[in-house]
């Protein structure tokens, strides 16, 4: 099995987080309800690495099962694009 880069298999070439989901939802790799939980994730992600906040960090626990889901889907999914 020969296996693509997501550059080559899609055109998917961006520079950050926030726009490689973006582009994901263009070239269907992610649906717009997992695109909103991308997101959310990226933005817990991106506090939690800068504050010390208790109720900040069980909020972002109780999310990862969620966020877990999401990665497992959109792996495969890349997977499953980039493979011939």
């Amino acid at each position: 099995m020969i296996t693509l880069t997501l550059i080559e298999a899609q055109g998917l070439d961006e520079g950050s987080t926030k726009a490689v989901i973006r582009s994901s939802r263009e070239i269907h790799l992610l649906q717009d309800d997992e695109v909103i939980v991308a997101l959310e994730m990226v933005n817990d992600r991106n506090l939690t690495v800068h504050t010390y906040n208790e109720e900040l960090a069980l909020k972002t626990q109780a999310n990862l099962h969620i966020y877990y889901d999401l990665l497992r889907k959109w792996i495969d999914s890349m997977q499953d694009r980039t493979a011939i």
